[in-house]
């Protein structure tokens, strides 16, 4: 949200959901265009019964 209101809707690049194993994992990726900048947001999580590991990563690339 914090990105869509700087920056404008941000375009879905990638959103998969493994459940073909016991551990359930989910990425969810969003890219942003600003200038000659692309602003990249990627959501991580892995989870096995109680167990649960999330990770959000923001990457700048000069175009």
């Amino acid at each position: 949200k914090y990105f869509d209101e700087k920056y404008g809707t941000g375009k879905l690049v990638s959103r998969t959901r493994d459940t073909d194993t016991d551990v359930i994992q989910t990425l969810v990726g969003y890219q942003w265009m600003v200038g000659v900048t692309m602003l990249e947001l990627f959501y991580f999580s892995a989870q096995h019964d109680a167990l649960v590991y999330r990770t959000i990563s923001v990457d700048y690339k000069a175009l």
